[in-house]
């Protein structure tokens, strides 16, 4: 990508492209962002360390202390 290029030509180029194409921009920009948020969890020894006992949680079938990935999310405002 040409540097000097800016976002709304990028967003313009983006327009011009078939749906298809755009709908490609769409997953990849979806890709990018969840690889942020696993950078960020992974980058968190906290957020690890509850994953890891959640699994442990169900692996024993304590139910009852396993956190869902959507709870966890929601708790640390990710």
């Amino acid at each position: 990508m040409n540097p000097k290029i800016s976002i709304k030509e990028i967003v313009e180029e983006i327009k011009s492209l078939p749906l298809k194409d755009i709908k490609t921009v769409a997953d990849f920009v979806d890709f990018v962002k969840e690889r942020e948020l696993e950078e960020e969890i992974l980058s968190s020894k906290l957020i690890v360390k509850e994953v890891k006992a959640s699994k442990k949680s169900w692996k024993e079938k304590k139910y009852a202390d396993f956190i869902r990935w959507e709870d966890l999310k929601k708790k640390h405002s990710l």
